[in-house]
């Protein structure tokens, strides 16, 4: 009997045994899955092409922050700008964006990439990499750095 018992416990422990490592599994599973999601929120993403051109250096970067409540915000390299956005799966739509009006020797690049930020119906996120596109077609490229 006390054999019959030990087996009977044996194979218990070892069932539940199993049961926790494979709930472990999916556990770690998760949280890689969850640590691999890329977010276009709480990033400053600094323009790097805009219609297929390369952004020379200036003083300043040209940027866009997305905010979590579906806001942005950032700087075309004269003038702070601001607006709404909504995004689906990978469809974005931006609306509603204010800028200010100073001069600068870089306004038309401004101005492009405003009128990118307009337009774009679709993104793409690889790793530190954000894709801005009209439809099939690349607009802008912007890289990310992480706020604190």
């Amino acid at each position: 009997m006390k054999p019959m018992l030990l087996f009977i416990c044996l194979g218990l422990l070892a069932c539940g045994n199993a049961k926790n490592a494979g709930s472990s599994d999916i556990a770690k599973q998760e949280n890689k899955e969850i640590k691999n999601q890329e977010t276009i929120e709480n990033k400053r993403w600094v323009l790097k092409t805009l219609y297929g051109e390369n952004i020379p250096a200036y003083k300043k970067d040209i940027f866009i922050i997305y905010k979590n409540a579906g806001a942005f915000n950032g700087n075309g390299g004269c003038n702070g700008f601001g607006g709404s956005y909504e995004i689906d799966n990978q469809t974005i739509s931006m609306k509603d964006i204010i800028h200010t009006q100073m001069a600068c020797n870089m306004l038309a690049t401004e101005n492009d990439f405003l009128k990118a930020l307009e337009t774009a119906d679709a993104y793409k996120i690889i790793q530190d990499q954000l894709y801005l596109y009209k439809g099939k077609d690349e607009i802008a490229y912007l890289e990310a750095v992480y706020l604190k």
